[in-house]
């Protein structure tokens, strides 16, 4: 996989959710040395299983993030996919939230809506299966503890949770059987795969936007900067790259710049000149 083409990480509760995914995406267990067993393939398709409860999701959600800021610079995009109830919506329909409360503490989020014309929904996070579908929107136990964690590590435009409903008032959460989610999640496969490529997409776009030019390595490896320092430089970078600037960083590793400062400081100058002369 190239390492600036898109990934996708995707979270899941429950094996049984997870297991058409796996199948689908033809995932295999990574040997990576965290508590947390990463499912993966080599197209950047990430999965792992977190548990029930939006404290599980959100551990798993921050111990995958974490790990992956040590072994690449690309961002992923984050899906939280999972069954849901609903007062309304039939059962194995597949809905978008575009509203997420946590009933515990209150707090709302809501989650932006780029990846084309969905059926959406409110999302509620509870702390035990509902049984009375009071309000009109999807009731489950996990996404705003993932969307807690995934919104430290990711842009909230790659941030997403796909719910499939599988219980309502007619069919009550109660009477799930529990044999049959993998089969509601496998009818319902092509519908996430789509999802799930679109996303991958919006997460190749940015890692594109974002990525280093040559020259920011070897104007690195020039000078001993500060870890802020190199901050800077990352930035002036991609910004001489994002305004289509980038073959004037050679002039840069060209010059001689007495101290990795003045090096920043002439990029900066340089840079603003020409804004100014645009």
């Amino acid at each position: 996989m190239n390492e600036l083409s898109g990934r996708v990480n995707i979270v899941v509760a429950h094996p049984l959710e997870a297991q058409p995914l796996i199948d689908y995406f033809e995932l295999t267990p990574d040997d990576s040395p965290v508590s947390l067993t990463i499912y993966k393939n080599d197209t950047g398709i990430n999965l792992v299983i977190c548990g029930m409860g939006t404290q599980a999701a959100g551990l798993a959600t921050a111990e995958l993030g974490e790990y992956q800021s040590r072994t690449t610079e690309s961002v992923a995009g984050w899906l939280n996919f999972g069954i849901a109830g609903h007062k309304t919506a039939a059962i194995g329909s597949g809905l978008v939230a575009n509203r997420i409360t946590d009933k515990l503490s209150g707090k709302t989020v809501y989650p932006s809506m780029l990846l084309g014309a969905r059926a959406s929904s409110p999302v509620l996070t509870i702390q035990e299966p509902e049984v009375n579908y009071a309000e009109d929107l999807a009731y489950e136990m996990e996404a705003y503890g993932f969307w807690s964690a995934a919104s430290m590590i990711a842009g909230l435009d790659l941030i997403q949770v796909y719910k499939l409903i599988s219980d309502n008032p007619t069919n009550p959460t109660h009477e799930i059987d529990l044999a049959a989610i993998s089969e509601l999640v496998s009818n319902h496969i092509g519908q996430v795969s789509q999802f799930i490529a679109e996303l991958q997409a919006l997460s190749a776009e940015y890692n594109d936007a974002h990525q280093l030019p040559a020259e920011y390595a070897r104007l690195s490896d020039r000078f001993r900067l500060s870890v802020t320092q190199q901050l800077r430089l990352k930035r002036l970078c991609q910004r001489f790259r994002a305004l289509d600037m980038e073959k004037l960083l050679a002039e840069f590793t060209n010059s001689m710049p007495s101290s990795g400062r003045h090096l920043l400081d002439a990029m900066e100058s340089h840079l603003e000149t020409q804004l100014q002369n645009k």
